[in-house]
């Protein structure tokens, strides 16, 4: 999560930090091969119509189809996927009802590290 504003102090630490991994990234070309990255993301599954569904032959004066509205999701569920230089290294799907925290981030990080 990146702030809007943030304070001197905190932009003071970012920086610090980014001049950090520089140096690092100098000292050892290759340390970014030890860098793991990972993403959230929430997946819904609909069952739209597909356009050949949807066709249907009418005169020109008959009136239009009335299309149903686009039902609630039968499916929704929260992925973490963690990749590093080469690509995918794990996925994790979130239980339901699971709070994604720090706590359980640090669960997923050591069941593949």
């Amino acid at each position: 999560m990146v702030l809007r504003h943030l304070t001197p102090k905190q932009k003071e630490i970012r920086t610090n930090n980014c001049a950090d991994i520089l140096q690092n990234i100098e000292n050892d070309p290759n340390v970014l091969e030890n860098v793991i990255t990972c993403d959230e993301s929430w997946f819904f599954q609909y069952d739209p119509e597909s356009k050949c569904q949807s066709i249907h032959w009418k005169s020109p004066i008959s009136p239009r189809q009335k299309k149903a509205r686009q039902s609630k999701s039968k499916f929704k569920a929260m992925v973490i996927v963690s990749s590093d230089i080469h690509g995918i290294v794990h996925v994790d799907w979130v239980p339901e009802g699971q709070i994604v925290n720090h706590v359980y981030y640090d669960e997923v990080l050591t069941t593949f590290v």
